[in-house]
């Protein structure tokens, strides 16, 4: 069976502050607002989402962290080409 590639069309990224009802506690702090990146990718009719909510104390990164690596690399992937992945139903794909 023949993998094909399909085209992306856009990639769009959002900043998000989202404020929590209640305060999160953690063991060092409270968090009162989860600090989210959201990002949409557009190919051939099909939107993709994916989000990042980078929380202190949990891994290394943070949120300017995530936010610079998306917009600098999504830059190039409008007109880029990707290989939709092998056994995945055509249906599950949009």
């Amino acid at each position: 069976m023949r993998q094909s590639l399909s085209k992306i069309e856009s990639v769009k990224i959002w900043r998000v502050e989202l404020p929590l009802r209640q305060p999160y506690h953690l063991s060092f702090g409270s968090v009162h607002a989860f600090e989210s990146i959201f990002l949409q990718v557009n190919s051939d009719g099909c939107t993709g989402w994916g989000v990042s909510t980078p929380l202190p104390g949990y891994s290394d990164e943070n949120t300017d962290d995530v936010w610079q690596f998306l917009t600098t690399h999504s830059r190039d992937l409008p007109g880029s080409r990707w290989m939709r992945p092998y056994g995945v139903k055509e249906s599950h794909l949009c």
